[in-house]
C-alpha cells in the first residue's frame, strides 16, 4: 500500500528557513515517522518571497480584521500570503494530513498573539496562523496537528491513527461493498471513540440513504473524521475490550475469563497497560481463529514499529 502523504512545515524537517535562519527539527518526525509516510514540505513565508533570514511578521487586528503584517505594521503581507497559497493549491491536493509549526503567525493553530493597530496595548492570544486557517477552510477533513501537540503521546497517537484511516478510506472505498468492508474493519476503532459510532456509520455504509453512493461516501467520511477528532476515552476502550472478550466465551474456561476480566478492571485503575490487554486479545484471536477479529484494524491501525499503542493509557 502507498504511504500516506503529509504536508509539513519545512523547519520541522530541519530546513533552515525560519526568520532567524534556524530550524525546529523534530527527531521523532525525521527518524521514525519518515519511515512510514512521505512528506510535502512547505514554508509559507519563504514561498511568499520574504527570504531567509527576514524581519519577523505578526498578526495585527485592524477594523475587526486580522492581517499578516510586518513588525512595524507598515507592510500588509496578507494579499501576498493568500495569493501564494492559492498558487500552491494543487500542491496540497491529495494530502492525508498536515503537521504545522506551533506559534508561527502563518502556521500556528491557535492562541497566537494578535497585536492592536499601530501597536497600541498588549497583544491578545486569540489568533490563528493565516496559512493554517487557509488549510482548515479549504481541506476541512484533513487530519492536522502542530509541533507542540506532537509531543503529547495521546494526541500524537490519535493523529497518526486518523492519518492512516483517512488515507485508507480515500484509497480503498470506491463502491458500496468496499465501504461496508472498510466499516467492518474499523468497527472497534470507532467504538473506542464513541459507543454508538459503529451503528451510526453502519447505517450509512448499509446504503440506507437514498442520496446515492457518492453522497453516502462523503457523509460517512465526514462523520468518521468527526468521531475520531479527539483521543478515545478510557471507559470506551474498556468497553471495547469486553466486547472482544465476548468472542471467546466458548473457548476460555471460567478461570481464564476471570483472569482477563481482572486485567481489564486493573487497566481501568492504571495497574495494567492497554498494550498488555491488546496483545492478549490478539493472541486469543489467532489461537482460536477468529477471522473477523483478525481482520480488524483495531489491533494494528498503523505500522507496528511506530510503537504508538504502548503510549495509550
Amino acid at each position: 500500500m502507498e504511504k500516506p502523504v503529509l504536508g509539513i512545515s519545512s523547519c520541522i524537517l530541519g530546513d533552515n528557513v525560519r526568520f532567524d535562519g534556524g530550524a525546529k527539527r523534530d527527531s521523532w518526525v525525521t527518524d521514525k515517522l519518515s519511515e512510514h509516510v512521505d512528506f510535502k514540505k512547505f514554508c509559507p513565508e519563504v514561498e511568499m518571497g520574504l527570504g531567509v533570514p527576514r524581519k519577523p511578521i505578526r498578526l495585527v487586528e485592524e477594523s475587526g480584521e486580522i492581517k499578516l503584517k510586518s513588525i512595524d505594521h507598515l507592510i500588509d503581507h496578507t494579499p501576498n500570503a493568500l495569493s501564494t497559497f492559492e498558487k500552491y493549491r494543487d500542491y496540497f491536493e491529495g494530502l492525508d494530513g498536515y503537521i504545522f509549526m506551533k506559534n508561527s503567525p502563518t502556521c500556528g493553530p491557535e492562541k497566537l498573539k494578535v497585536y492592536k493597530e499601530e501597536g497600541k496595548g498588549h497583544p491578545e492570544r486569540k489568533g490563528l496562523g493565516i496559512f493554517y486557517k487557509w488549510i482548515k477552510e479549504n481541506f476541512p477533513l484533513l487530519p492536522i496537528i502542530d509541533s507542540g501537540r506532537l509531543n503529547d503521546n495521546a494526541l500524537r497517537e490519535n493523529f497518526v491513527k486518523k492519518v492512516f484511516a483517512f488515507q485508507r478510506f480515500k484509497k480503498e472505498v470506491s463502491d458500496i461493498s468496499s465501504l461496508q468492508r472498510f466499516h467492518q474493519e474499523y468497527k472497534y476503532i470507532f467504538m473506542e471513540y464513541r459507543p454508538q459510532g459503529p451503528k451510526e456509520l453502519g447505517q450509512i455504509a448499509a446504503g440506507l440513504s437514498e442520496q446515492g453512493f457518492e453522497n453516502n461516501r462523503d457523509t460517512y467520511l465526514n462523520m468518521m473524521m468527526e468521531i475520531m477528532e479527539r483521543p478515545s476515552a478510557l471507559k470506551n476502550r474498556k468497553n471495547v475490550m469486553f466486547h472482544i472478550l465476548g468472542y471467546f466465551k466458548k473457548d476460555l474456561d471460567k478461570e481464564e475469563k476471570a483472569q482477563i476480566i481482572e486485567m481489564i478492571e486493573e487497566y481501568k485503575e492504571g495497574e495494567t497497560s492497554y498494550m498488555a490487554i491488546l496483545k492478549l486479545l490478539s493472541f486469543f484471536s489467532k489461537k482460536y481463529s477468529k477471522d473477523y477479529l483478525l481482520n480488524q484494524k483495531y489491533f494494528l491501525p498503523y505500522p507496528k514499529n511506530l510503537k504508538l499503542q504502548r503510549s495509550i493509557i
